[in-house]
């Protein structure tokens, strides 16, 4: 049987869907939950984050008031010269941190897995299911965690080995104050042009993967290697139009970020802003009456690191509840692009289907890009 997968029915499809789950009608608790678990997923998984950069002031001295008033202490100083003193301390903290980075790096991408699948269930049928999906795609899910846990691996190892000796020649060259020579110039340069397009490669791998392949493994419940099985063929018969729908993705990625770069920002400087400036405060400024030359302790550092990646998480969340819409819509058009794989792959209820029974079963709509059925033949006259 040939497939045909049509890129445009897909995006209507997708916008009619999106506008089905959160606006008709709209209910606060749905959004609310539907941002949970989108906040999950994005926690672990690269994809349309925000990336706000806040404006600085330029270099020097600051004060407090005129020219003659009060330096503020430089916070940046204060933590290298405590480093300096406390080169065992420094080291364990480090450590310590590393571990506990490695640890919530691969919990994060488990739940970001788990979460994946409970957001396409609930984006299908247009529920706000948590405990059922989470533990009926255990299974794929599970697959999905080892997959992107292996590729993050692979990038960064292949990233670490592209950017190790470049940046031990920079050093030694900063080292020794020389300028660098030629061949180093041009060896940073093909380091950072074979490190994007690694990075360009593996964004491609992970858009192939989550917008063609897990919706399979989301329909058929089957991990992503029998999926991607039974993925490839089609893909093969449609390499133009799996070609443009990538490029589409792409595109309609760079609007949604910029879309949340704006949105996120007003999120970050009711929150992030706040918290930097008491953060600043923790780590430039001593207890009351101390000397301004008082240095950094342990007491206050801890509190400062943990103090700003709580307000980090809920910056994240506050963006997230504003940028809803966008991957409820991307989860929607992968769903909705896989469906002209073929009738077996439907996954998007029709909103006929709502109000029908329970026991009803919805009569399954043709796949995009094939002709709808013809019409059933009028009954024979009555003798």
């Amino acid at each position: 049987m040939e497939h045909t997968v049509a890129i445009d029915q897909a995006l209507g499809r997708a916008f009619d869907q999106v506008g089905r789950v959160l606006f008709n009608p709209f209910h606060a608790t749905r959004w609310l939950k539907l941002t949970l678990v989108a906040w999950l997923v994005g926690l672990g998984a690269p994809g349309l984050n925000c990336n706000c950069n806040y404006p600085g002031g330029g270099g020097g001295k600051r004060s407090l008031g005129g020219g003659g008033g009060p330096h503020l202490p430089d916070p940046t100083a204060k933590v290298w010269g405590w480093i300096r003193e406390n080169p065992q301390e420094a080291m364990l903290i480090g450590a310590v941190l590393v571990a506990v980075g490695v640890v919530v790096f691969v919990l994060l991408k488990y739940l970001s897995a788990r979460f994946e699948f409970v957001l396409l269930a609930n984006v299908a049928n247009k529920s706000t299911s948590i405990g059922e999906p989470f533990a009926r795609y255990e299974r794929p899910a599970t697959s999905w965690f080892w997959f992107q846990l292996v590729l993050a691996l692979l990038l960064g190892a292949a990233l670490v080995a592209l950017a190790a000796y470049p940046a031990y020649s920079g050093y030694q060259a900063w080292r020794d104050e020389a300028h660098p020579t030629p061949a180093q110039v041009v060896l940073w340069i093909g380091s950072g042009m074979l490190a994007f397009l690694l990075l360009l490669l593996s964004s491609l791998v992970g858009v192939v993967a989550r917008d063609l392949v897990v919706p399979v493994m989301f329909l058929k419940e089957l991990p992503l290697r029998e999926a991607w099985r039974r993925v490839r063929p089609i893909l093969g018969e449609n390499l133009g139009r799996v070609g443009f729908f990538v490029l589409a993705r792409l595109g309609l990625s760079i609007g949604a970020v910029i879309a949340e770069t704006m949105l996120g920002c007003f999120a970050g400087f009711c929150v992030f802003v706040p918290t930097l400036l008491a953060v600043v405060f923790l780590l430039a400024v001593g207890s009351s009456g101390g000397p301004p030359e008082a240095h950094l302790t342990l007491g206050r550092l801890l509190p400062a690191i943990f103090l700003g990646c709580g307000a980090l998480l809920v910056f994240v969340f506050l963006a997230q509840v504003f940028t809803l819409p966008m991957p409820v819509f991307f989860r929607t058009f992968s769903l909705a692009f896989v469906e002209g794989y073929g009738p077996e792959y439907r996954s998007i209820t029709p909103p006929e289907a709502s109000l029908a029974p329970s026991d009803a079963q919805p009569q399954p709509f043709p796949p995009f890009g094939l002709p709808p059925p013809p019409p059933p033949p009028p009954p024979p006259p009555v003798g």
